[in-house]
C-alpha cells in the first residue's frame, strides 16, 4: 500500500542525515534526501545536496549507528541522535575571499572588454579628428591589422555621420563591437535606420541635383566615399547602402569606387553589405566580371570571398543569358580553385554559391561535388547539397 504525500517520512538534515523506515534520520555520510522520483528513506537514495561527510548512504545504518571512520570528518558536525543539533562553534567555515577576487574566466572577459573599450575610445578619436597618428587594433579577439587615419571628411560627410550618430542606442555600440569581433569603432545603430537615412540622403540629393541642373550620382559617390573614410562601422555600411541600385545611369564611377573598397574589408558585415551593391552593377553588365579575377588569389580573406559572393545573382538566374552563362562558368571555375581553402568563411562562400545554383541547376552541383567535394569542408558539402538531399 502506497503512502500519501503526508504520510512520509520527513529527510534528515541535508549533508549527511537521511531517514529509515520509520523516519528517524539515519546517521549515515553522503546525500541528502532531496526532490525526485527516489525520494524514498528506506532506499536512501535521492538528488539533495551532497553532504560534509562522504558519498552515497548507508542503507542499513539505524538511528545512531556510528560512522564509520573511512568516511569521518573531523571537521564536519555531528548529528549523535535524532533532534540533536550541531554545535555551532564546531562548524566549518568557509574561507573569505580576499578583496577583488574573481574567477580566472570572468578576469580574461573583463582584459577582452577593457581591450574593447579601449578600441572604441581610438575610433571616437578618429571619428573626430582628435588622433591623427594610425591605431593599432587591439589583439586577442581582433584581427592585428592596424587601422590607417583617415582623411577629414567634407562637411556633407560629417552632416550625415552625425545622423547616425543620432540614431545610437545607449551601450548596443559596446555590444555589436563584440558581437563582429572588431576594433572599428561601432555607434550602436540599428540596420533599418541606415536603411531610413540612405532612402533620406538619395532624395535630398536628387532633389538637388535636379534643382541646380545637373546629375545627382556624383554628389551622392562623393558622399558614400565620406562616410566610408570616417572608418566608422555604421557609416561603412551606409555607404555601400548609397550604391544599392539596381539601375544607375553610368555607373561606372559607382563600380570603381566599389572595387577599390574591397582591400579593406574586414569583417563579414561590411563586406556583405558592399556585396549588395557590387553584384546589381554586376547584373547591370556581366562582363565586369573579369575585374574580379584577381581577387581570387589575394592573400587577402576578404578579398578572396568577395570573388564569390560578389557573384552570386549569376547563380540565381534561371535562365541565363550567353553573357550570365559565361560569368557563371568563370564564377564555378573559382570556386573549384578555393574548394580546398582551409579558411571557414570561404568554405562557407563555395557552399553558399553551390546551394543558391542547385535551385536552378540541380545536376551541375552534383557533378561538382563529385569532383571536388574531396577537398572541401565537409560542413561547405553539405550546405551545397542542403536543398538536394
Amino acid at each position: 500500500m502506497s503512502r500519501g504525500k503526508d504520510e512520509r517520512p520527513r529527510a534528515g538534515r541535508k549533508g549527511g542525515a537521511g531517514g529509515n523506515a520509520d523516519g528517524a534520520p539515519a546517521r549515515a555520510p553522503g546525500k541528502g534526501l532531496g526532490k525526485g522520483p527516489f525520494n524514498d528513506p528506506v532506499k536512501g537514495r535521492g538528488k539533495g545536496r551532497r553532504g560534509a561527510r562522504g558519498k552515497g548512504w548507508d542503507d542499513a545504518a539505524p538511528a545512531g549507528a556510528p560512522i564509520d571512520p573511512a568516511f569521518a570528518d573531523d571537521d564536519a558536525p555531528r548529528i549523535d541522535s535524532p533532534g540533536t543539533a550541531p554545535d555551532a562553534a564546531e562548524a566549518p567555515r568557509k574561507p573569505a575571499r580576499k578583496p577583488g577576487w574573481a574567477k580566472p574566466g570572468r578576469l580574461r572577459a573583463r582584459a577582452r572588454a577593457q581591450r574593447r573599450d579601449a578600441a572604441a575610445a581610438q575610433g571616437a578619436e578618429r571619428a573626430a579628428g582628435t588622433d591623427a597618428a594610425p591605431q593599432a587594433q587591439p589583439q586577442g579577439d581582433f584581427l592585428p591589422v592596424p587601422i590607417p587615419p583617415r582623411p577629414a571628411a567634407t562637411r556633407a560627410g560629417e552632416a550625415a555621420l552625425e545622423q547616425i550618430r543620432a540614431r545610437a542606442l545607449p551601450g548596443k555600440g559596446a555590444e555589436m563591437a563584440r558581437y563582429h569581433k572588431t576594433g572599428r569603432l561601432c555607434l550602436g545603430v540599428a540596420n533599418p535606420d541606415l536603411d531610413e537615412l540612405a532612402r533620406d540622403w538619395r532624395a535630398r540629393i536628387e532633389a538637388e541635383a535636379e534643382a541646380a541642373g545637373r546629375p545627382a550620382l556624383p554628389d551622392r559617390l562623393a558622399l558614400a566615399a565620406d562616410l566610408w573614410d570616417t572608418g566608422v562601422f555604421e557609416a561603412r555600411i551606409a555607404a555601400a547602402k548609397l550604391l544599392t541600385q539596381a539601375r544607375i545611369r553610368d555607373d561606372g564611377d559607382a563600380w570603381a569606387l566599389i572595387l577599390g573598397w574591397v582591400p579593406e574589408f574586414d569583417g563579414w558585415a561590411i563586406a556583405d553589405a558592399v556585396a549588395g551593391a557590387a553584384q546589381r552593377r554586376l547584373a547591370a553588365d556581366p562582363s565586369r566580371i573579369e575585374a574580379l579575377a584577381p581577387l581570387v588569389g589575394s592573400d587577402h580573406l576578404w578579398s578572396r570571398r568577395a570573388a564569390l559572393v560578389f557573384t552570386l545573382p549569376f547563380a540565381k538566374t534561371r535562365h541565363p543569358g550567353a553573357g550570365e552563362a559565361a560569368a557563371r562558368d568563370l564564377a564555378l571555375g573559382w570556386a573549384a580553385s578555393m574548394a580546398p581553402d582551409p579558411e571557414w568563411f570561404i568554405q562557407k562562400a563555395v557552399g553558399w554559391w553551390l546551394r543558391t545554383l542547385s535551385a536552378h541547376d540541380p545536376e551541375r552541383v552534383r557533378a561538382f561535388i563529385d569532383a571536388h567535394g574531396d577537398a572541401m569542408k565537409p560542413f561547405a558539402v553539405k550546405e551545397a547539397l542542403r536543398k538536394l538531399d
